[in-house]
């Protein structure tokens, strides 16, 4: 994925009033992770692609995390311009 797509994403975070946490005691016990997130025009829709590979331990937590950050990711993309 190209650095400017990292930074779309790191944008959405901001914009939806969320901060980056990197250096806390529970940011730290999941590192290494990847997220790698893509837009991609299909006519008058985008499908959004993800690639996630975390400890399997936190397959479960990102599980449940889910719904509600693609819910927020829905209402970022679908405000006005």
């Amino acid at each position: 994925m190209s650095g400017s797509s990292r930074a779309r994403s790191s944008n959405a975070n901001r914009d939806a009033g969320e901060t980056e946490d990197l250096t806390s005691a529970e940011a730290r016990r999941w590192t290494p992770a990847l997220e790698n997130y893509t837009l991609i025009p299909i006519g008058g829709a985008t499908r959004l692609e993800v690639d996630v590979d975390v400890k399997e331990d936190l397959t479960g937590m990102f599980s449940k995390m889910w719904p509600e950050a693609l819910l927020k990711l829905k209402a970022i993309a679908e405000r006005p311009a």
